[in-house]
């Protein structure tokens, strides 16, 4: 794990440490309640448990994007939180059972490059792709990623689709995409499915990656079903 992102996880365990029992979850989740039109209440016996129960009517339309927001419960009986563990809520919070259905077949596997910097999406995107049966190697920047996909064509071993994220240290994702796409038509090859991974959904981003030259957009935090249909949909 990079050291910024082991020292962000470790200052995210120290500050909920410090400040857990303020209330501050329970305030949270009252307001997405609230948004619901709905209510939230405790229930509580002295030296046994609590249950909290909510009810609301169906998603208002102007909040709909909510209903797929993860939460991630942490107890206060756990005197120490391991940013470990913490990643892994994070990585299981992230890989929603209600996706939509994946129409990928279950007996075609890929070999699959991953250029993302961040260990939560990586983990994320390596468990998801695993449980098909593909193959998937990492890379933390553009740079590297260009270098790897010139090393396997050398091989005689091309990536099957590649999944790059935008936003990367030292090399973006577009800016690799462009060097990859060059390197292909310099060398005579076909053109690898790149599908781009943004944590932003605004408008003109779609429109940015075709441009540099990949095949699809979609936005981070990555959903099984859609990540899944993407792939088969280049190259299924």
């Amino acid at each position: 794990m990079p050291s910024s992102t082991q020292k962000l996880l470790q200052f995210l365990a120290k500050v909920l440490q410090k400040y857990s029992g303020t209330g501050l979850g329970l305030s949270i989740s009252e307001c997405l309640v609230n948004l619901m039109q709905g209510n939230m209440w405790v229930e509580s016996e002295v030296s046994k448990r609590s249950s909290y129960s909510r009810s609301h009517r169906t998603f208002p339309k102007e909040y709909e994007h909510l209903r797929s927001i993860p939460i991630v419960v942490l107890a206060l009986s756990i005197p120490r939180l391991n940013p470990q563990d913490l990643t892994s809520a994070l990585i299981t919070a992230l890989e929603p059972n209600t996706v939509s259905p994946v129409s990928a077949p279950n007996d075609v596997v890929f070999d699959i490059l991953l250029a993302e910097d961040n260990t939560v999406s990586q983990a994320l995107a390596v468990k998801i792709l695993e449980k098909y049966g593909h193959t998937v190697e990492i890379t933390e920047n553009g740079s590297l990623a260009v270098e790897a996909f010139k090393a396997r064509v050398q091989a005689n071993k091309p990536f099957d689709i590649i999944l790059m994220d935008v936003s990367m240290p030292f090399m973006g994702g577009m800016e690799a995409t462009e060097l990859i796409r060059a390197y292909e038509i310099h060398k005579g090859l076909l053109l690898t499915p790149i599908i781009a991974l943004t944590a932003h959904a605004m408008i003109g981003d779609r429109e940015r990656c075709l441009q540099a030259g990949m095949d699809d957009h979609i936005t981070k935090p990555l959903r099984r079903g859609e990540l899944l249909n993407s792939i088969n949909n280049l190259i299924g």
